[in-house]
């Protein structure tokens, strides 16, 4: 890293026009647009109120509908970049944080702990107020302002509310991000400023023009028109689908551990009632239908009619029917009769 010489070049507007129902949020962005001169993009969330004007100013729609995702509003912002708009009118971006399934309700729709969801949260609106500011486009963002009442004295001498907005329905910070914000009188529909780069409506009031968009065009401009590339959102990076890779297959299951191998020699004598039988390893006994017992121990049968000690010692006979149910038997027999070779 190294400091070099400041050279003042082109950069990109961000304007945020706040006020209150009715204060002209929406005839004042198209009217800084049109000053502007650039193709212009209109992403609106206010069920088409901007075709109102759509007869006296030129630009492109995209409605947009619930639910009001940051990433739906990302991806909008792209693709007017992609088209190759370079002015963008989102009315009203307070749908983001407030509106069907904006921030708020996605915050409000987790369950678990409320601080720990606002982490999972925030990063997405974070995204969202990345890409208004780091958008190569001039960008004028629409806020819905809080509504509030005062008590004035009216041109008659008489006591009258007025409805004045005290800031924007948004989460705090993004007007920090902008070059121009301004909140808009409902009666006067004067702007004040809440903050100004540019220096050219500091300490004034103006009811916004066309002229007000083709100032900040020539002051956005002086040093050469700015230039830029899309840049994704971090957040977004991280979780969009064409980002990221498919999620390797699972492994397949272990395959079970093998029998010990057995020696043909390996067979146990017992006299049971009076008779002798050979018992080796060979699967499910022929009475019982049982192959180990509770603790996973291998029985071992008898080589004569395939019966377990327990079903030779009870002397109960070989099932003649293959569904019938396993029977148990209580007696214990001698170790010998189970596979001791196990770690039980």
């Amino acid at each position: 890293m190294a400091f070099k010489k400041a050279v003042r070049k082109g950069v990109w507007i961000k304007v945020a026009l706040i006020g209150p129902s009715g204060s002209g949020k929406t005839l004042g962005a198209l009217l800084l647009a049109k000053g502007i001169g650039e193709k212009t993009a209109y992403i609106d969330t206010e069920n088409g109120r901007s075709l109102y004007y759509a007869d006296r100013y030129d630009f492109d729609v995209m409605q947009l509908l619930p639910p009001y995702s940051p990433e739906r509003f990302v991806d909008a912002m792209r693709d007017a970049y992609k088209t190759g708009y370079k002015t963008l009118v989102i009315d009203s971006a307070s749908h983001e944080w407030m509106g069907k399934g904006g921030c708020l309700e996605i915050h409000d729709s987790m369950s678990g702990n409320s601080w720990q969801n606002w982490a999972k949260v925030t990063p997405r609106h974070q995204a969202f107020v990345d890409a208004i500011a780091q958008s190569p486009l001039h960008v004028i963002v629409c806020l819905r302002g809080k509504d509030e009442y005062v008590v004035e004295e009216n041109a008659k001498g008489k006591s009258a509310p007025r409805k004045v907005g005290v800031g924007p329905q948004m989460r705090d910070g993004l007007e920090y991000e902008c070059t121009l914000a301004l909140l808009i009188d409902q009666q006067s529909h004067t702007c004040a400023v809440t903050k100004d780069n540019t220096g050219m409506f500091d300490g004034a009031m103006h009811i916004l023009k066309e002229e007000h968009g083709q100032q900040l065009a020539e002051w956005a401009g002086n040093g050469g028109t700015a230039q830029g590339d899309w840049v994704t959102p971090a957040i977004q990076r991280q979780t969009s689908p064409q980002q990221t890779p498919a999620p390797e297959p699972a492994p397949p299951p272990p395959e079970p551990p093998a029998e010990p191998a057995r020696k043909a020699e390996d067979v146990k004598e017992y006299t049971i009632n009076g008779a002798k039988y050979s018992f080796v390893f060979r699967g499910p006994c022929s009475a019982c239908g049982i192959e180990k017992d509770d603790r996973g121990r291998k029985k071992r049968i008898n080589t004569e009619d395939g019966r377990c000690y327990d079903c030779t010692k009870a002397g109960t006979a070989p099932r003649q029917d293959a569904g019938a149910e396993p029977q148990q038997t209580n007696d214990e027999p001698p170790p010998e009769a189970y596979d001791d070779d196990l770690p039980f």
